[in-house]
């Protein structure tokens, strides 16, 4: 089985899953409204190496008053 067909296969089975938990698909990550403008976010990033399909899950919070205050003093 090729890695596009692996990949496609893991995004249909993963997606609604990930969905179910709250989160929405925003681009090529997934965001979760924690409520007072914080936002958790998940993206899944992938790699192929010899026949093989890797998968890095990265995880952050986005504050956005917080967010807009750096980039304001940052000019």
């Amino acid at each position: 089985m090729s890695i596009p067909i692996i990949r496609k296969q893991m995004n249909s089975h993963i997606r609604p899953m990930i969905e179910e938990l709250g989160f929405s698909k925003e681009g090529n990550i997934f965001l979760l409204d924690l409520g007072n403008d914080v936002y958790g976010w998940l993206g899944l990033p992938d790699a192929s190496r010899n026949k093989a399909l890797y998968v890095y899950p990265v995880v952050g919070l986005r504050h956005v008053i917080i967010e807009a205050a750096c980039s304001e003093l940052e000019g």
